[in-house]
């Protein structure tokens, strides 16, 4: 994987009507590195990722990749690989379809769509749920697709929100193990998450505090 550009988070104020989530906040983020987000429910944390990943403007600051702005919207986020904490899969499409359908859009030959999608479910133990609707999935296999949708196409970003909540442990491993890889590929790595083992794996850490 290529060398990416950095990631900036400037000056950056996440608030809501009541409370002040983060202030002031200024971080960067390069090829490699694995930042990692946490505090305890309710500090701000998805509220933050959304303000990352482009879904949402900061109240204040500015936030870019690639030189480019990405606040209220996903234009400057090329190569992302986004997961949020309740999935967003369409119901009626089989674990297969929802994680082939963004390689389809971007163009990758169908071949290679198949390939890719049947190695990373295979990876994310779901080899025998490819072809199951992902509404009768478990909320835990759910999780993993979301997972695998997000990481098929070796992002050179990922943004994550809580991707090994609900998981066994082995689970949790393997999707562990896959964003810490990717870093190491040379992707830049963004994670919300309560997960004392993620967070521990992290470059660097944002604790995210009531009132902060």
């Amino acid at each position: 994987m290529p060398e990416t550009s950095r990631f900036v988070i400037e000056d950056v104020t996440v608030r809501d009507t009541d409370t002040v989530f983060v202030s002031g906040l200024s971080v960067s983020v390069g090829s490699g590195e694995v930042l990692g987000i946490t505090g305890p429910s309710g500090t701000g944390k998805s509220s933050l990722i959304y303000v990352l990943a482009g879904l949402a403007a900061p109240h204040a600051g500015r936030v870019q990749y690639a030189d480019r702005p990405v606040a209220g919207g996903r234009a400057g986020l090329p190569a992302l690989g986004l997961i949020l904490q309740h999935h967003h899969l369409p119901g009626m499409l089989t674990a297969h379809e929802a994680v082939s359908l963004p390689l389809q859009a971007r163009r990758v030959e169908r071949p290679e769509v198949t390939a890719r999608s049947d190695r990373i479910l295979l990876a994310l133990g779901l080899g025998d749920q490819a072809h199951q609707l992902i509404w009768e999935l478990s909320g835990g296999q759910r999780q993993r697709v979301a997972v695998a949708r997000a990481l098929a196409d070796d992002p050179q970003l990922i943004i994550a929100d809580e991707p090994t909540a609900g998981l066994d442990t082995a689970s949790r491993g393997v999707v562990l193990t896959y964003l810490i890889e990717a870093a190491h590929a040379g992707a830049i790595v963004i994670i919300a998450s309560s997960d004392d083992e993620l967070i521990e794996r992290c470059t660097s850490v944002i604790t995210l505090g009531s009132g902060r």
